[in-house]
């Protein structure tokens, strides 16, 4: 699947920044989409990481999605460079899975689509 970069420019005027969590070792926030209730793009910023951060970030990010279901936020979409493993990583050991490519029409770099279904208890 191949995404046009237009849509996300829609995207990126229509948003509102909403801050999660900021510790230490990483903040987390989230992009409301005014036009598509219930869906969020995810931003994680990682200031330090290890193992054990990430063991222990777990049960945090399980809240942060109940939290996020509460509110109605079902689906959550996070946005990396294709080049970059390192973050593509990141994103699928806390659950997102790969949907596709998203190309700049002016630059025709390339960035991986990540997408998370936020209902953790399966129903």
């Amino acid at each position: 699947m191949t995404i046009n970069a237009e849509l996300y420019g829609v995207v990126s005027e229509h948003v509102l920044d909403v801050p999660i969590l900021e510790t230490d070792d990483l903040v987390l926030s989230m992009q409301l989409l005014d036009f598509e209730p219930g869906v969020a793009i995810m931003h994680c910023e990682v200031k330090n990481w290890s193992l054990r951060k990430y063991k222990g970030f777990i049960d945090i990010w399980v809240e942060v999605l109940a939290a996020l279901e509460d509110k109605g936020i079902r689906h959550l979409l996070t946005v990396t460079k294709e080049e970059d493993d390192k973050n593509k990583r990141f994103a699928e050991m806390f659950g997102f899975t790969f949907k596709g490519i998203l190309v700049d029409d002016n630059t025709t770099e390339e960035y991986a689509i990540y997408e998370l279904e936020t209902k953790i208890d399966g129903s």
